[in-house]
């Protein structure tokens, strides 16, 4: 179960909600970078629509539970349902949540979709992965939840259950190994934030550029400056390209999202099996028309 799995969720891990098990993943979408020139859209809508490529993996883990655990029912979650998925992912011990909002990841840093798998009860304590492999028993499971309370009275997250990455399972000695990606005192995505939106004292989602990019209607005076200035279409990454937590980010996206990359549309773009479709024509059209120029990074100016 936990080989199968693995090839479905290229990093996942168990916690509680409710009462309930759940099964919480990271999808990493980071490209190389030769894959978004000249954009003018954020990273993550640079690849196909993130909810049908990860539902389909998250839809086929399902199955596999199904045939595994016959009489529970499992239902898969991809950014879909009202479910708190930064915090179930930082509970099963995949991260931490930065000061821009976003999950941070030790392997992929902030570039990554969230999602997971509710089981009706609580049944994936025997398919999660053990500490030397195979199914957790009574005294695995014991022994897991004694370290993270050990974690949590240190104040590092716990791992969780099922914690797992290419390259091995999570063990007790590596619960100390998320505190690195604390923030602490770094406010580099607060001061890149070009709206003011990221703040030490919390987020101020009105503000938010890509919030803004999905706005419908007649646009303020001052958001379509920041619109022009930008040069997005849709989405704003600048609050992640200042994160010192990605500079390093493994570049391992699901094979899906290599396949017809679009990372400048025009208003002959076709929306269909983008993730902004949602939003309508109209919207998109709209911020073509106020965004001329290709998005830049900071990181990379123009020559």
């Amino acid at each position: 179960m936990q080989t199968l799995l693995d090839s479905l969720l290229p990093l996942w891990g168990t916690c509680e909600h409710e009462g309930k098990s759940v099964i919480s993943a990271v999808f990493p979408y980071l490209l190389p970078e030769e894959y978004y020139a000249g954009r003018n859209v954020s990273r993550y809508a640079v690849v196909r629509d993130y909810h049908d490529i990860c539902g389909t993996r998250l839809e086929r883990a399902c199955a596999l539970l199904h045939a595994a655990f016959p009489g529970e029912e499992f239902h898969w979650h991809c950014d879909s349902t009202s479910l708190p998925e930064v915090e179930l992912a930082i509970k099963a011990g995949l991260g931490v949540r930065g000061k821009h909002n976003l999950l941070i990841t030790k392997e992929y840093g902030s570039w990554v979709f969230l999602g997971g798998i509710s089981a009706s009860h609580h049944p994936l304590g025997a398919a999660a992965p053990a500490p030397q492999g195979g199914h957790l028993d009574k005294s695995d499971i014991l022994s897991i939840n004694s370290q993270n309370k050990l974690a949590a009275s240190s104040g590092c997250p716990p791992w969780g259950a099922g914690a797992k990455r290419r390259g091995g399972v999570r063990r007790a000695a590596d619960l100390s190994a998320l505190t690195d990606l604390h923030c602490q005192r770094c406010n580099a995505c607060i001061y890149a934030c070009p709206a003011g939106a990221l703040r030490t004292d919390g987020f101020n989602k009105a503000k938010c550029l890509s919030f803004i990019t999905q706005k419908k209607g007649t646009l303020t005076p001052e958001e379509t400056a920041l619109l022009r200035r930008a040069g997005t279409v849709w989405g704003c990454d600048l609050c992640q390209e200042a994160c010192p937590r990605n500079r390093n980010a493994r570049i391992e996206p699901l094979p899906e999202f290599l396949i017809d990359p679009i990372a400048r549309i025009t208003k002959n773009t076709p929306l269909a099996g983008r993730a902004y479709a949602w939003r309508g024509e109209r919207v998109i059209k709209r911020n073509i028309l106020l965004s001329p120029p290709p998005l830049q990074s900071p990181q990379n100016p123009p020559p």
